[in-house]
């Protein structure tokens, strides 16, 4: 977490990728996105930063989400749920104490 224009969804984007690259070497292991369109919107992401682009700001009233289904060898699993908040969440005390992760569990 932090504030606007602190980094957070290059980190994450970057983070993904990492993720992907090191696990996606190792026999017995594998990466999934939790659906098409995330990847799609995961790979434009790593397109612009290749680039040398900024990418979008996060904005709006709910955080991004981005899912991953990781297997790694020895029969170890794990869904990964990562999320994206706009940083205007982060500026006062007020408003990060009203943020919900997950609500309804």
């Amino acid at each position: 977490m932090g504030g606007p224009n602190a980094g957070k969804t290059v980190f994450l984007a970057q983070a993904v990728r990492s993720v992907l690259g090191v696990l996606g070497g190792r026999p017995g292991a594998a990466v999934r996105f939790d659906s098409e369109d995330q990847r799609h919107a995961h790979a434009e992401q790593l397109r612009c930063l290749d680039r040398g682009q900024v990418l979008p700001k996060t904005s709006g009233d709910a955080a991004a989400a981005l899912g991953l289904a990781v297997r790694l060898p020895k029969g170890l699993r794990a869904l990964v749920y990562l999320f994206d908040k706009p940083g205007e969440y982060f500026q006062s005390m007020r408003q990060f104490g009203r943020m919900q992760g997950i609500e309804g569990l």
